[in-house]
């Protein structure tokens, strides 16, 4: 199955590049074709002036426009625009729900729509099942077996047994399921990934620098972590190296922690010292 990514996607023509200094330009070329008289006009003439207030309220206009046409797609669509883009395909948007979610739940649900009982149409359900379901993965571990792994917005990602109900209720009902389907629905499992490492900080940098480290971690976690997402010490070094930092030594993990398609990870232990300063 192709995946859809809206950064491969080429902005659409139908947007216009807006330039206001070409605007005024094609005002003053027009004034000029309609009165002869006007062949040097300096920027201290009034009817300069008049035209660059028609040319700023033509700007104005012509943004207003680009910006309908994007509130159209759901690519660019944002709030009630978008609350109304979802509700074509039978979407509403959940409480507290950003529009990211909702756009991703939203393309679950077109794609799903395509097949009986698809890993897009599960995994639309199982998300729109409650709040607290962060995300799901569907698959198929034999034929006629589904298997949807919850992620939950719970603490440390772990569904607890009222959420796998809740998720149960939904994609077991007679109007969801295939009846040739045997769904089977489960917390997703979480790798915790506990974090050693040495700090060298800049000569110039506080020593609390070291003590935002964790708070740093935990954030990045939250934001970018997520089923299948692999710890990279690469990634782990990256996020450390926070500003006034010089170099990090990353002691553990040694290696790639690989999650796979129903593994999440989760923040553990954080261990940072101050190895010293150096530029």
């Amino acid at each position: 199955m192709t995946v859809l990514d809206f950064a491969t996607i080429p902005a659409p023509t139908i947007i216009e590049a807006l330039d206001f200094e070409l605007i005024l330009q094609d005002l003053i070329d027009d004034l000029r074709s309609r009165d002869a008289s006007y062949t040097a006009i300096l920027e201290s003439d009034p009817v300069i002036k008049l035209l660059e207030v028609c040319a700023a309220r033509e700007l104005i206009l012509r943004q207003r426009i680009n910006d309908a046409l994007l509130a159209t797609l759901l690519r660019y669509s944002n709030g009630p625009d978008l609350d109304n883009l979802a509700a074509f395909y039978g979407v509403v948007r959940q409480p507290n729900e950003p529009d990211g979610e909702l756009r991703d739940r939203t393309i679950e649900r077109i794609k799903g729509s395509s097949t009986a009982g698809g890993a897009a149409w599960y995994r639309y359900q199982a998300l729109t099942a409650d709040p607290r379901v962060k995300d799901a993965a569907v698959s198929s571990p034999a034929p006629g077996e589904v298997l949807i792994s919850i992620l939950s917005t719970e603490p440390d990602g772990l569904a607890s047994p009222g959420l796998i109900e809740a998720v149960e209720s939904v994609v077991l009902a007679d109007d969801v399921r295939v009846v040739t389907d045997a769904v089977t629905v489960v917390p997703a499992t979480i790798a915790t990934v506990n974090v050693t490492a040495s700090i060298w900080l800049l000569p110039e940098a506080p020593s609390t620098v070291v003590d935002t480290l964790p708070d740093v971690l935990e954030a990045a976690f939250t934001s970018e972590g997520g089923l299948g997402f692999d710890i990279t010490t690469s990634w782990l070094i990256s996020k450390l190296h926070a500003p006034g930092v010089q170099r990090v030594d990353l002691l553990s993990p040694a290696a790639t922690i690989v999650c796979g398609p129903s593994t999440a990870p989760a923040l553990g232990t954080v261990t940072v010292t101050l190895a010293g300063r150096d530029r």
